[in-house]
């Protein structure tokens, strides 16, 4: 891709979202692909918690409530991953409050947005493999599910490092932030 073919795709989006022919974003499309990278490992991360708490057995100890005492930090670290998601998929509704202000012709013949929404899905699905692998070896060796937030948020910051340097790389990570809080006002 040649920078006047850039160029020319940029000027094209930001002649589109300047026409005023962009439609008012809807918020439950924003919300749904917002979730798609959260929702999926977090499903991944319950699944192992769930595997680990049923396959606990717990010691002959009457004393002490054996799910709180022996699984509680694991419990805990399973609340963290869900609000760890919640707080992701709330970062990424922005950007796709913004995507989804554009119609989706214009989508479909912008050569960036195809660009970026491919860089994004390949990412996201590295990204939902590497947090499946994750949780798997976690629901095999329960230690592990302690990280299992860090890896979480290590591969949300990765993916996100991906898409800014694309963003950059393409030369339209500056106006991208102006538009993001343009469509915030709206």
């Amino acid at each position: 891709m040649m920078y006047e073919d850039i160029k020319k795709d940029a000027d094209f989006l930001f002649g589109k979202f300047a026409s005023g022919e962009n439609i008012v974003p809807s918020a439950f499309d924003a919300i749904k692909l917002s979730a798609i990278f959260p929702l999926s490992c977090l499903s991944l991360y319950a699944l192992s918690l769930a595997y680990i708490i049923f396959s606990f057995v717990p010691p002959d100890d009457v004393w002490v409530n054996p799910m709180i005492h022996y699984l509680g930090l694991t419990l805990a670290f399973g609340g963290f991953t869900l609000l760890l998601s919640i707080a992701i998929m709330a970062m990424m509704y922005t950007p796709f409050m913004l995507l989804t202000s554009l119609p989706i012709q214009v989508r479909m013949q912008s050569i960036l947005v195809q660009k970026l929404s491919r860089t994004f899905k390949n990412t996201c699905k590295i990204m939902i493999v590497v947090n499946g692998l994750f949780a798997v070896s976690s629901a095999l060796l329960p230690q592990l599910f302690y990280a299992a937030p860090f890896v979480f948020l290590i591969s949300y910051l990765i993916m996100q490092t991906i898409i800014s340097s694309e963003l950059t790389r393409y030369g339209i990570a500056g106006a991208m932030s102006k538009f993001a809080r343009l469509v915030k006002k709206i």
